[in-house]
């Protein structure tokens, strides 16, 4: 299986867990011999690596020295941020490029951050099946950033509050 891996940091750039998992991965898939390539971001310890373009609309060291200093505050106002949260033309290009050349089985997409849903969008009108990993806050709806009022009670669920109209007693066996 061709297998495309899309990831806005890849190693030697990391600041999560999720880049080395990606690094893994796309090990584990070669040495069970899928044949797998990585799209990812801009950084000069990529350039020449086999398997690996770096052709992203991201500069991973730039990315690396925010996080580590004042936090990451990209340019460019609400155009910036719209070009870097919900729609990148670059990426969409570049993912497109990327998909035509390999030709892809499968495009693994490990994380959105500043990266948009471009690849999935081109990996979608290419014909190409995709799997997300949700393992950052990029779209996971299962973060709660608002952790003090979570401080109640478990909701606890049941069928009748799933479903208002009342069931009737189960029948004796």
């Amino acid at each position: 299986m061709r297998v495309l891996i899309v990831s806005n940091l890849y190693l030697p750039y990391w600041i999560g867990g999720y880049e080395q998992i990606a690094g893994w991965v796309a090990q584990g898939l070669s040495d069970l011999g899928h044949d797998v390539h990585v799209l990812t971001g801009r950084g000069p310890a990529l350039t020449g690596k086999p398997g690996i373009t770096a052709g992203l609309d991201l500069d991973q060291p730039a990315l690396l020295e925010m996080h580590r200093g004042n936090g990451i505050a990209l340019p460019g106002g609400l155009v910036g941020g719209m070009k870097r949260h919900v729609v990148n033309g670059a990426n969409f290009r570049a993912s497109r490029a990327a998909i035509a050349a390999f030709r892809p089985d499968l495009l693994s997409f490990w994380n959105a951050s500043f990266v948009t849903y471009s690849p999935l969008l081109a990996a979608r009108l290419a014909g190409i099946p995709a799997v997300v990993h949700l393992s950052d806050v990029a779209a996971n709806p299962f973060r709660n950033p608002h952790r003090k009022s979570c401080r109640r009670r478990p909701m606890r669920w049941r069928l009748s509050q799933l479903h208002p109209r009342k069931l009737p007693p189960p029948k004796a066996v």
